[in-house]
């Protein structure tokens, strides 16, 4: 199962994402959140791919995959 990891701050785009990664059999999303900040402790509790916007409020996606 790939855990996958939502950082959209666009509600409707993020919650587009996580229907369309929850509709595939080997694919989880553990969580769709609109900030570095509130990505970073999901982050740690171990995920396999982030979907990471560039332009975000307060850190960007380029400063938060850091």
């Amino acid at each position: 199962m790939t855990k996958v990891l939502v950082v959209e701050d666009q509600r409707a785009l993020a919650d587009a994402l996580e229907l369309a990664i929850t509709a595939q059999p080997d694919m989880e999303c553990v969580g769709a959140v609109g900030s570095v900040e509130d990505a970073l402790p999901l982050a740690a509790a171990g995920v396999d791919t982030v979907l990471m916007d560039i332009h975000l409020p307060g850190a960007d996606g380029i400063e938060g995959t850091a």
